[in-house]
């Protein structure tokens, strides 16, 4: 069990309701297409977001967390209404439910006057991962269509000692979201939770000379050719004794 054998993998997703890993799965963020890139292409002739390398490098960091069932949500002045699934067949997942809204009270101000008001959708995923390592729970925000519309609140979870994933979510103005089953939700960027030293201060002479070096060429792409680092994430299905059909 797993407090007492080595961990194989440095984060695993786990469903603990056996109805969300087969339809709708966890999938690596570099397999899941950024949403501009089909306007870019029509509108350039060509996608240029990967010509800005941090942009496409933070877009195809971790993992991407689909949403499990459809999710509505609208807003207007006279308040906030939000369900999962259809009003005929409803949902096998958790409804959302309210949280108090004055934990983000001065994080911005919803427009045309919708009251500022806080969702907990809770998440049928749930993470596992080895000794000292963390994970971002951030909104998708090279995938995600419905952000201009929607906060996502992002936060980090030690996910070594706790497990729960949710989807908390704020309107930002008026708005009638329909997020359809399978679309990019959530974006998990792991890491180790390692002590880090900062300073700050004027540049030495060594930090002059290596910054009057770094970038010598004008080619637009020599931080992604010279300096950028291959980052790697893995994704299998791991469960051996879970159900293979709902």
């Amino acid at each position: 069990m797993w407090p007492f054998k080595k961990r194989e993998l440095d984060i695993e997703f786990v469903d603990s309701t056996y109805k969300a890993f087969i339809r709708n799965p966890v999938m690596r963020a570099s397999d899941v297409q950024p949403r501009c890139y089909a306007p870019q292409k029509e509108k350039f002739g060509k996608v240029r977001f990967p010509q800005c390398p941090s942009m496409i490098d933070y877009a195809r960091l971790g993992y991407i967390i689909p949403a499990w069932a459809d999710m509505h949500i609208l807003a207007n002045k006279a308040g906030v209404s939000y369900r999962l699934g259809s009003k005929d067949r409803g949902c096998p997942f958790a409804a959302g439910r309210p949280m108090n809204a004055s934990i983000i009270e001065g994080v911005f101000e919803p427009e045309d006057d919708v009251p500022l008001t806080v969702i907990h959708f809770g998440s049928p995923w749930n993470i596992f991962a080895a000794k000292g390592v963390s994970a971002l729970l951030m909104p998708a925000t090279y995938h995600s269509d419905f952000l201009d519309d929607l906060m996502i609140l992002p936060g980090s979870v030690d996910y070594d000692k706790f497990h729960t994933v949710a989807m908390i979510c704020a309107p930002r103005r008026a708005c009638d979201i329909h997020i359809r089953a399978g679309d990019p939700l959530l974006h998990v960027i792991p890491f180790r939770t390692e002590d880090i030293k900062g300073g700050f201060g004027p540049a030495s002479i060594e930090q002059h000379g290596e910054l009057s070096n770094q970038m010598y060429t004008g080619d637009s792409q020599i931080y992604r050719k010279m300096y950028q680092k291959i980052k790697k994430f893995t994704l299998s299905l791991t469960s051996k004794d879970a159900p293979t059909e709902l």
